[in-house]
C-alpha cells in the first residue's frame, strides 16, 4: 500500500483473537486512505461460546433460538447484546438465518431475519 491513497470510506474489521493482526500491521492505514475507521471485535466463535454459557440456544429447523436466562432491562445494550449474536451466527454459518431471542418468562424480545435485519420486539 505504501504510495497508494484511497478515497473511498473504509472500515477495517478484525478480531480479537487474530494472532495476525498486530498494532504494527494497521499502523499506517490512515497514511492510505482519506477516511478509514479501525474496529477491532470479539472472535465471532467466543461470542457464540459465551452466549451458550449464558443462554439456551438451539437449532429449531434451520432457524436459532436464543432462550435468556437473565433480563438486559436497557434497549440499547439489549439491541446490542442481540446484534452481536446475529452477526456472530452469520459468520459462523455464512449466510443469515432468523434468530428469535426470548426472556426469562419466555416472552419474544428480538428477532433477527434477513427481510428486517435485526430489531427488538416491542412488548
Amino acid at each position: 500500500l505504501i504510495g497508494k491513497r484511497f478515497t473511498m470510506p473504509s472500515l477495517y474489521i478484525y478480531g480479537n483473537e487474530d494472532k495476525v493482526i498486530i498494532p504494527a500491521n494497521i499502523l499506517y492505514l490512515e497514511d492510505c486512505f482519506d477516511s478509514i475507521r479501525v474496529e477491532q471485535i470479539q472472535a465471532a466463535q467466543t461470542v457464540m461460546n459465551t452466549v451458550r454459557k449464558d443462554c439456551n440456544v438451539f437449532e429449531e429447523g434451520p432457524h436459532l433460538v436464543v432462550e435468556m436466562k437473565m433480563y438486559i432491562s436497557d434497549p440499547n445494550q439489549l439491541l446490542s447484546y442481540v446484534k452481536a449474536i446475529a452477526n456472530s451466527d452469520v459468520v459462523l454459518q455464512g449466510k443469515p438465518r432468523n434468530i428469535y431471542f426470548y426472556d426469562p418468562s419466555n416472552n419474544k424480545i428480538a428477532q433477527a431475519d434477513t427481510l428486517n435485519g435485526i430489531r427488538l420486539i416491542n412488548k
